[in-house]
């Protein structure tokens, strides 16, 4: 009878064990989901992304952020709009946008209090933002 008992407390011991280990492996995978493709005239594109740090977060919508990858020929520049603070769920990630020329084109959220951005490019591909911003890279 006692070994039984042994038995059964050892598989659960295990078991809850296995269970914590892939918790923990699940809820420190980064996330992110697409938000919307900007396709300018130039041929550039501006690619956004919503990201969450794990899942834990994302569920209880405490840390978020947007994201931006901009391709124009072969350069590549990427950065942050905002981060968990400013930005708290992917509702609020839904953008409306304007082309304004040919590497030219402004970005607004869906928030209560929108925030805007313009992303402005030169013949070379460089761009620039304006307005509020928290730039990663280049």
């Amino acid at each position: 009878m006692k070994s039984h008992r042994l038995v059964f407390v050892l598989t659960f011991v295990v078991f809850v064990a296995l269970g914590t280990v892939a918790c923990i492996m699940v809820l420190n995978v980064p996330r992110e989901e697409h938000v919307a493709t900007i396709e300018l005239p130039s041929g550039d594109r501006v690619i956004f992304t919503y990201h969450w740090d794990d899942f834990l977060c994302a569920y209880t919508q405490s840390s978020g952020g947007l994201k931006y990858d901009i391709y124009s020929g072969e350069s590549h520049t990427s950065g942050q709009l905002t981060r968990s603070r400013n930005y708290d769920c992917l509702a609020d990630g839904q953008l409306t946008y304007e082309i304004q020329g040919q590497r030219r084109v402004k970005i607004e959220d869906a928030r209560a209090v929108p925030r805007s951005w313009t992303f402005a490019g030169d013949s070379s591909g460089k761009y620039q933002i304006i307005g509020p911003v928290l730039a990663e890279g280049n």
